[in-house]
C-alpha cells in the first residue's frame, strides 16, 4: 500500500469513528491530519501498520479524545446529535 493510500486511509478510519462534528472536534482533526502530513513526509514508504505504531489504532485516538475532552461538551453535543436524528426520521 502506498504512503499516501496508508495515511488516507488511517484518517479516514479516525473521521469514522469521531461521530461528533462540532467546531472542537475539526479542529482536532486538522491538528492530527497535519501530524500525519509530516510523519508522512519524514517516512515514504510507511505503511499502515506504521501509521497505528507511531500514533496508535484509530479508535485509542478517538478513546483519548473523549477522555480529555469535557463531559458536559460531549453530552451536549450528543443530545443534539440525537434531537436531529429523531427529527430528520420522523
Amino acid at each position: 500500500m502506498k504512503n499516501s493510500n496508508a495515511k488516507d486511509k488511517y484518517f479516514k478510519d479516525i473521521k469514522t469513528l469521531l461521530s461528533i462534528r462540532g467546531t472542537q472536534e475539526k479542529e482536532y482533526l486538522a491538528k492530527i491530519n497535519k501530524n500525519l502530513d509530516k510523519y508522512q513526509f519524514d517516512n515514504l514508504n510507511s505503511s499502515y501498520n506504521d501509521y497505528i505504531k507511531e500514533f496508535g489504532t484509530a479508535k485509542d485516538i478517538v478513546v483519548a479524545y473523549s477522555q480529555n475532552c469535557n463531559e458536559d461538551y460531549l453530552i451536549s453535543k450528543l443530545r443534539i446529535r440525537s434531537i436531529f436524528i429523531k427529527v430528520i426520521t420522523f
